[in-house]
């Protein structure tokens, strides 16, 4: 909330001011909920929630990549930290989980005897961490379960999983067979551990990339082993053992079947793509696919498969529902569950959309794969949001659903992503409810209603407009002198990206902003973008960096952008000009130093 004050005087003989505090913006989220749907949580709870799985029971596992935990949600609404310390390091074999770091936690599953696995994709580094799976069983003692203590790479296959070598590892999924498939997401590959003997073997992909757009993207109507996958990050199953991959970076759902033969996924199953397809030439020409930003000042978020041209807030049509599968677009799909049914819930990321890819019945004893006819959307809009609590899901705004799961009793829970929430969908009655964490965004409305998120720096031009560093919410936000709220800068969700230089401010991506301040003719605001490590500038309709490294040094004389290696800059590079300077505003190295929020024009 935004507090303003007046005073007046009560003493002549003091001149003693008294201040009246009130509420100038903003508005306390709902008070704490009924019951466990809505739980308001604590911030490292749905700090970049990523996968999510359900138990048995209904429990509700929540990996938090950014907090470094994951975190039990029991059907009462009680929270309990199941591991993470908020350290990126290896777990302690034998240890209780719940005292033990873990790195990105990045996919979960259970098998039949409730115990837990949990990848961590942090690459590996000279010390062993990251890039493993490890399995915390009933009792809460952590163990490794397949991954080595080598560098990345790849390697392994025959021998025991625990001497095998993974390279950020994501999605988990137990087979009808009993056995745990790893989306081996950097390998480009899907891995099998029989967790029987213990042995690790690659069941599709070659370990080439593909790609939706060039010849590489390969391997339909083959043998899966010798597939092109494109950083897959999930892995699903229906009730036949047919095994179903998120190809992420292809856009596709690919199948691999069961071997009849064995009743497993093995060297000899054949992959094909169920869902999804490269764009055509003439989509690509007129835009589809892109990234759909209006041309005014209050932009549509998110990537859309057709982007609507017209005013701001126009919804995106997604190409390919209520057709088949294999003729619709995908945008980037990163998980996917079956029900019971074996209709596929494909969290379709970057379209912000679940969609479901639709089971044709089978008669009861039919030992075959279900087949598709249909695809449709159940959740969001395509446009990028957090909106819709209470409401028909196809009403409803996500942004960047990571992470998908199905209850006992059928309710589908998802991450949305970049909300920082867990959101869950009542099939029956095709509601969308929150159930972690509470919407903190909600659109531009009158100051008096508008949710912000920890709202730091605040400036005033000499018209009485107010600016404000919406800083959780990573915008900049303007109110102007009628009481209304709009966005200038930034996205609700978006994260900071070194890129986002002479654009127009809503397009870009802020980091934490936090100081303002106006220069005085009130035509430049300038603000810390303290995550990004930079001091930036709106002015003119442009955003640009005035102070913080986004340059290197070999590129100082022709001030080329070089945002890859801004590394290169060092603290010490005082004499520089400004924009080759590397600032330190996100957080202290030593004890010595300071965090830097602040900005001051005079």
């Amino acid at each position: 909330m935004v507090f303003g004050a007046t005073s007046f005087l009560v003493g002549q003989t003091n001149n003693v001011s008294v201040y009246t505090i009130k509420n100038f913006a903003g508005v306390l989220p709902p008070a704490n909920p009924k019951g466990p749907n809505q739980l308001f949580l604590p911030s490292s709870v749905n700090d970049g929630p990523e996968a999510i799985v359900s138990d048995a029971k209904g429990n509700i596992y929540i990996a938090s990549t950014l907090s470094a935990h994951v975190w039990k949600i029991d059907t009462s609404g009680n929270v309990t930290n199941v591991i993470g310390t908020g350290n990126a390091l290896n777990p302690t074999n034998g240890k209780p989980a719940n005292t033990q770091s873990i790195g990105i936690p990045s996919g979960l599953a259970i098998d039949a005897a409730g115990n837990l696995y949990v990848s961590d994709r942090e690459l590996a580094n000279s010390t062993g961490t990251g890039s493993k799976v490890w399995k915390i069983d009933t009792t809460g003692i952590v163990t490794l379960f397949a991954g080595s203590t080598s560098n990345d790479r790849y390697d392994g296959d025959g021998g025991p999983a625990t001497q095998a070598d993974l390279q950020g590892p994501r999605g988990l999924a137990f087979g009808p067979d009993g056995n745990l498939y790893i989306a081996d997401s950097v390998n480009q590959r899907i891995r099998k551990v029989n967790t029987t003997t213990g042995i690790i073997t690659t069941v599709a992909g070659s370990g080439a990339s593909g790609s939706p757009t060039t010849a590489a993207f390969s391997g339909d109507g083959g043998p899966a082993v010798l597939a092109r996958l494109s950083t897959p990050w999930a892995v699903a199953f229906d009730s036949f053992g047919n095994m179903y991959i998120a190809d992420t970076g292809n856009s596709r759902i690919r199948m691999v079947a069961v071997d009849p033969a064995t009743g497993t996924i093995d060297a000899s199953s054949i992959i094909t793509t169920l869902a999804g397809r490269s764009l055509t030439a003439a989509e690509t020409a007129t835009g589809i696919g892109a990234p759909y930003t209006a041309s005014t000042s209050t932009a549509v978020t998110g990537v859309c498969s057709k982007p609507v041209q017209g005013t701001p807030g126009s919804v995106c049509i997604s190409i390919g529902d209520g057709g088949v599968p294999s003729n619709a677009l995908l945008a980037a799909p990163s998980a996917l569950v079956l029900d019971s049914n074996n209709n596929i819930f494909v969290a379709d990321t970057n379209d912000n959309r679940i969609r479901e890819i639709v089971a044709n019945p089978v008669p009861s004893g039919t030992n075959k794969s279900a087949g598709y006819s249909a695809i449709i959307t159940v959740i969001g809009t395509g446009v990028a949001g957090n909106s819709g609590d209470g409401a028909n899901g196809k009403a409803a705004l996500i942004n960047h659903p990571f992470g998908i799961t199905i209850d006992p009793t059928s309710r589908i829970f998802f991450t949305d992503g970049f909300n920082g929430r867990t959101r869950l969908y009542d099939q029956t009655q095709g509601i969308v409810q929150g159930f972690a964490g509470w919407p903190l965004f909600n659109g531009d409305q009158a100051a008096l209603q508008t949710l912000f998120n920890n709202p730091t720096g605040i400036a005033i031009d000499p018209t009485g407009i107010v600016y404000v560093a919406d800083s959780g919410n990573n915008t900049i936000r303007k109110i102007d002198t009628s009481g209304n709220v709009t966005t200038i800068a930034g996205s609700a969700g978006g994260t900071g990206d070194v890129s986002s230089e002479g654009i127009p401010p809503i397009a870009a991506k802020l980091n934490n902003p936090t100081g303002l301040a106006l220069d005085p003719t009130g035509t430049s605001l300038y603000f810390a973008d303290t995550g990004s490590n930079r001091i930036r500038r709106i002015a003119a309709g442009q955003i640009t960096t005035v102070a913080g490294c986004i340059y290197t040094k070999a590129a100082a004389t022709t001030q080329t952008p070089n945002p890859a290696l801004a590394q290169n800059c060092t603290f010490t590079a005082d004499g520089l000009p400004a924009t080759i300077l590397k600032l330190n505003l996100s957080g202290a190295t030593t004890q010595n130093d300071r965090r830097f929020s602040g900005v001051a024009v005079d």
